[in-house]
């Protein structure tokens, strides 16, 4: 029974995969409808059981609240009459696609959480967790290639799923491995990272990327700190020749190096100027304090607004703004209060940054890989048990 029930966890994480990789497997049509709803049922179940049989934090109580809201927002079009119903002809799947993204996001994080709370998932877990994300991500890497410079008739492109790369920097730290290899695997999350040649990406992770090295330089013996500063110098060295192996033989990384040293920040400035004076000057009152709807900013300005704060203004008003500056507040609060281990304390101050910077630039809160969801639930379980035994603790103490 053990082994049946430490699988949960398992199958959840091959089950997300399967789903992501729907594309080269080929798992088109009722077959991937049919993971989708058995990963809501997963999702759901665990939702319930974290609520209602163990303690949880100010951050999943709050997001609780940010889900029962966009949840609303995203079921308004699937029942009819605001934003997004009548406008796409012939494409009725995008009433949908709000609320499936929305819960695809969040919902990992109460199942991860779960799964951590009741011992399915542990810090002897990470390690094959680990090998099989990495393997995902290159795999969910090559199919987004294949396909993009397939529909898109060029050999080199911007590639999105740089993106799944970012949260197994900090998952590094939670690997019972050393230090050598964990370099190692940075360099290869890295080089991958350079590859995709998304600039929000390389942003993120070389930021966290750093912080990596500085974390691991604290509280060590001078021997110890040696080897990590050899280490790093190794790991920088290699990552630098990389990249200019990269530079020299892609063109198209030499014009997206270049747009980066002239300022083009790839239209965002047009977006967000735009999209602010819309919020601003061409909402009316009901609409500036509870948003246009789900998709919006898609359906009324023709794309998404690249930025989680202007997504949420038009989308949910200042209603959404609120929710979204809370949101980040109680995620800070749960990192400066944390009770966990230290390398958990790492993680999720990580995650807080990689994702803030993402939020201004990218899909933050409705754009979480199932890499980072896994960080997170597992992080918050474990804080969770610190404020337990931190209680008990102090509750022991005070009858002497």
């Amino acid at each position: 029974m053990d082994f049946v029930r430490i699988n949960y966890s398992y199958v959840y994480i091959v089950l997300w995969m399967l789903y992501y990789l729907q594309e080269i497997l080929m798992l088109r049509g009722v077959i991937a409808q049919l993971i989708f709803v058995l990963l809501m049922l997963m999702s759901f179940y665990a939702l319930i059981q974290v609520n209602f049989r163990y303690r949880i934090s100010p951050y999943l109580k709050w997001l609780n609240i940010m889900l029962v809201i966009l949840s609303i927002y995203g079921i308004i079009p699937i029942i009819g009459g605001w934003t997004l119903t009548g406008v796409y002809q012939g494409m009725p799947w995008m009433n949908y696609l709000y609320l499936q993204t929305i819960l695809s996001s969040l919902l990992p994080v109460y199942a991860f959480y779960y799964y951590s709370i009741k011992r399915d998932l542990t810090l002897n877990s990470f390690n094959i967790v680990f090998v099989v994300f990495l393997a995902f991500s290159i795999i969910a890497f090559y199919q987004n290639l294949f396909s993009e410079t397939e529909r898109l008739e060029r050999d080199e492109i911007t590639n999105n799923a740089g993106f799944f790369f970012v949260p197994l920097i900090p998952m590094l730290h939670l690997l019972k491995l050393r230090d050598i290899w964990k370099y190692i695997l940075l360099m290869i999350i890295t080089a991958f990272m350079l590859m995709s040649m998304k600039r929000g990406v390389i942003l993120a992770g070389g930021v966290i990327g750093v912080l990596f090295v500085i974390h691991h330089f604290r509280g060590k013996s001078l021997r110890h700190l040696m080897n990590i500063l050899i280490l790093s110098v190794a790991a920088m060295c290699a990552i630098y020749l990389y990249a200019m192996e990269l530079y020299s033989s892609s063109s198209y990384f030499q014009s997206r190096v270049e747009q980066t040293l002239s300022g083009n920040s790839s239209g965002r400035t047009y977006i967000y100027e735009n999209y602010w004076r819309y919020f601003v000057e061409h909402t009316n009152t009901l609409e500036f304090i509870i948003g246009n709807g789900a998709n919006a900013t898609k359906v009324l300005l023709g794309q998404y607004a690249h930025n989680d704060w202007l997504e949420f203004a038009i989308n949910q008003g200042v209603l959404g703004v609120i929710l979204y500056l809370i949101y980040w507040a109680v995620f800070i609060r749960e990192w400066r209060y944390y009770q966990g281990s230290i390398e958990c304390r790492w993680v999720l101050g990580d995650i807080i940054i990689a994702y803030f910077l993402i939020s201004l630039y990218s899909m933050s809160f409705d754009g979480m890989p199932i890499a980072a969801t896994i960080c997170l639930g597992y992080c918050l379980a474990e804080n969770m048990r610190g404020q337990c035994r931190l209680a008990y603790r102090n509750e022991n103490s005070s009858i002497y």
